[in-house]
């Protein structure tokens, strides 16, 4: 199933981290395929990449799918160009860019354990 199959049902399949499966709740939205210019309030994505060396990456994007493609084609970030694959393993959706980037900055700052909390499911990501 495509990341844009998954937004439209509203839920991410389980996928399984270790032993642990996880699946995440998706709140409505539009498609994966409508790309908003950074200046517009729609559309937006904070997600985190699990890469092949197991460290995270996160981001945000207006395609989802697109930039999933991308980052495992090593065109994505230099940071994960050179760890492919890469996985995602969590995403939330956000009303506009500036939400997105301010929940990046936020999650960026997380340790690892807490990343992997979030990535499973024992943890949520407060949005002011």
């Amino acid at each position: 199933m495509s990341v844009a199959q998954l937004v439209e049902h509203r839920t991410v399949a389980p996928r399984v981290v270790g032993s642990n499966p996880i699946a995440h709740p998706i709140p409505p939205c539009g498609t994966l395929s409508e790309r908003a210019p950074a200046s517009e309030s729609k559309g937006w994505f904070l997600y985190l990449l699990e890469c092949a060396d197991r460290s995270y990456y996160t981001g945000v994007a207006p395609n989802l799918e697109e930039r999933l493609k991308k980052h495992n084609a090593g065109r994505g970030a230099k940071y994960t160009s050179g760890r492919r694959p890469v996985r995602l393993v969590w995403f939330h959706r956000c009303d506009s860019y500036a939400e997105a980037r301010t929940l990046e900055a936020q999650l960026k700052g997380w340790s690892r354990e807490k990343k992997s909390r979030l990535a499973v499911g024992s943890l949520r990501l407060r949005s002011g």
